[in-house]
């Protein structure tokens, strides 16, 4: 979207303020700051920017606006008074008036992960009911998408509250809590290689970051062989659910590392984004297997068959060793969650 910008918010939010009740809130979910022209990796607060920029907006109701990257909101004043109102003698030790409340929200970037519970005291319970169903679904349709897929376990991170709740989930699906955090210092020799290993977005981003970004050394742009030899193992992650969630689709991009974007380039040579770091196709599969487990600290549930560990297993549609076998055209057949059927598939 070359027009995402402040003023695209500002007419979507107007669009839609117009069609609420008049004690109800406007909330919206997806906002994404990176892509805004001042994103918060440059020299400006970005962030600031766009809680200045609600209050600018000729709405006189309260509004936040949910980030689409982490657990962060934005609030106008209106939503930020009728918050300060509902904190208790602790938190409203620390802001003994409004100013300093909405100075602190300023410099926190807006609301965080634990503060979103101030939200669920000032929300009006119909919205809020409303919206608690909507995530209570949302969490079904993802249990059941991975499910689908041939994924039986899925890793999230500590602040990821909202993957979180698939464990309520009536779909079996297990969620294991990821082992990165603000100290690398603790943290695995092989996950220090994710940050730059997220297959999906050489079939997405892959031309846009090797062609449109002076910061990127395109000659490393990815370099899965390169890291796996230089450590003792790489696990994938898909960075779902900001992009597609599939095994399968990672694996197809590592082993093939074929750019599904890339305008101009029509040849299936041309549009492969430094094939010499593809991986073999054993490797590539233990990145979402055996080395994601082992990363989740499951290995000895997940990621392998194994005597004493989960009985989750996928049935594929073809045996991807064989070497006609196109990656791009295998797909699950069943999901067996601990010895039970739990997916099959109506695709013969």
């Amino acid at each position: 979207m070359p027009n995402y910008n402040l003023n695209y918010i500002g007419k979507a939010i107007s669009y839609y303020e117009k069609s609420l009740p008049a004690n109800q809130w406007l909330i919206g979910y997806g906002l994404d700051a990176e892509l805004l022209p001042y994103t918060p990796f440059d020299n400006t607060d970005t962030e600031e920017h766009l809680i200045n920029f609600l209050d600018s907006l000729a709405v006189q109701r309260p509004i936040c606006i949910f980030e689409k990257h982490g657990n962060v909101a934005y609030v106008n004043s209106l939503a930020a008074t009728a918050l300060y109102l509902t904190l208790d003698d602790a938190e409203r030790a620390r802001y003994p008036n409004i100013r300093l409340f909405l100075r602190f929200l300023e410099q926190n970037r807006g609301l965080r992960s634990r503060q979103f519970s101030w939200l669920a005291k000032v929300i009006p319970a119909d919205q809020l009911n409303l919206s608690f169903q909507s995530v209570h679904e949302l969490s079904q349709n993802y249990a059941f998408e991975a499910i689908k897929q041939g994924i039986t376990a899925i890793g999230v991170r500590a602040d990821e509250s909202l993957l979180s709740l698939v464990n309520h989930s009536a779909k079996p699906l297990k969620v294991c809590k990821t082992l990165l955090q603000e100290d690398t210092s603790t943290v695995p020799t092989c996950l220090m290689g994710t940050s730059i290993a997220y297959p999906d977005e050489i079939g997405f981003d892959g031309y846009n970051l090797s062609r449109g970004s002076d910061k990127l050394n395109t000659a490393t742009l990815f370099p899965y062989r390169t890291i796996i030899e230089q450590s003792s193992m790489m696990a994938f992650s898909c960075e779902f659910p900001e992009r597609p969630l599939g095994a399968l689709r990672l694996l197809n991009h590592a082993v093939n590392r074929e750019m599904l974007t890339a305008p101009g380039y029509v040849g299936i040579a041309q549009r492969k984004l430094h094939p010499e770091e593809a991986l073999p196709l054993s490797s590539a599969l233990a990145c979402i297997t055996t080395n994601a487990a082992r990363c989740l600290e499951s290995a000895n549930q997940f990621g392998a068959l194994q005597a004493g560990g989960a009985a989750d297993f996928v049935v594929l549609s073809e045996n991807p060793f064989i070497h006609s076998v196109k990656l791009d055209e295998v797909h699950v057949k069943q999901t067996w969650v601990d010895g039970k059927c739990v997916y099959e598939s109506v695709i013969s």
